[in-house]
């Protein structure tokens, strides 16, 4: 069946109802007629989301709840846009916030270039009040240095915000479910393994900086053991579909390894005598590049180990 025009705002959550409360506080009021629809996609909730996203959908007609009781960021992405009959699919984390007149400038955007594949954006890191340093705003956010819409050759854009065509989900077969957060398990890359397939595929994807959202960040984020699992969790996760020869992957880890120790000095004279330089910043200078490379050679260990 061809899907009709429009786009499905698809928000995936599980078990972080107050965060999608708030995601979704500033997307009602901007709902546009008939051709924009906001589905939340509940990955089995415990929380009560169930109970207040059903009675959302019941009072507003262009809010639909969605249940995927297969566990995993993958799947719930897939059953959005297997339940979606617009054209296009813009996936929102539970944690973003848009600004006013987003939904709008989002409409603009596919009317205004109807032939793109998929579009994503910038967002901005908040925090519940507290204040971030510079470095960490720069850590949690993330943009392209591109100032208007650009085709993107071989660059990335993250998944939220990330619209897509549901026919080149459909065509595709969406998401891979090997990939992604699972539940409170740790997992990235589904985003990333997709535009590559994409573009293997003749499908064209751009930036629009326009599109931008606001992203909580989540208190457990800026912790230093969060902050290096999910180094190498990122790494671990892109070599199950773009695996290293082993002894590469080892050769890197035993260089990173040795380049650590030979700065730890350094970072440690940093440490002592500059008010920006902490400890938190010594272990994440010391250890972060380390885990990075962990994560390529676990990964690419893991998968090799499979394929065999």
């Amino acid at each position: 069946m061809k899907p009709m025009p429009g786009i499905d705002i698809a928000i995936c959550t599980f078990n972080r109802l107050g965060y999608l409360q708030s995601c979704v506080s500033t997307i009602l009021p901007q709902l546009l007629g008939d051709h924009i629809g906001l589905m939340i996609v509940d990955n089995n909730s415990t929380d009560g989301t169930a109970a207040w996203a059903s009675a959302l959908a019941d009072d507003h007609p262009g809010v639909t709840y969605i249940h995927v009781k297969e566990q995993g960021i993958s799947h719930a992405r897939n059953g959005a846009w297997k339940a979606s009959k617009r054209k296009w699919i813009l996936y929102l984390d539970d944690e973003c916030r848009v600004s006013e007149g987003w939904i709008k400038y989002v409409w603009n955007l596919v009317v205004e270039d109807p032939d793109l594949d998929a579009i994503g954006s910038a967002y901005v890191a908040q925090t519940h009040g507290e204040v971030m340093s510079e470095a960490e705003l720069e850590a949690f956010s993330y943009a392209l240095p591109y100032t208007t819409r650009t085709l993107l050759q071989d660059r990335y854009v993250h998944g939220s915000p990330l619209m897509i065509r549901t026919q080149v989900l459909q065509a595709l077969g969406g998401f891979d479910i090997r990939l992604g957060m699972r539940g409170y398990r740790m997992g990235y890359s589904e985003e990333i393994e997709l535009q590559d397939r994409m573009r293997k595929n003749g499908y064209t994807i751009a930036y629009d900086p326009g599109l931008w959202v606001y992203h909580l960040v989540r208190p457990e984020k800026r912790s230093i053991g969060w902050t290096l699992r999910s180094e190498y969790m990122r790494r671990r996760y892109m070599r199950a579909y773009d695996p290293l020869p082993v002894r590469k992957a080892s050769v890197a880890l035993a260089a990173t390894m040795a380049g650590r120790l030979y700065w730890i000095p350094v970072f440690g004279v940093r440490c002592l005598t500059k008010k920006d330089f902490s400890g938190r910043h010594f272990i994440l200078a010391v250890c972060g590049p380390v885990m990075y490379r962990l994560g390529d050679l676990i990964g690419s260990i893991m998968t090799y180990s499979t394929k065999k």
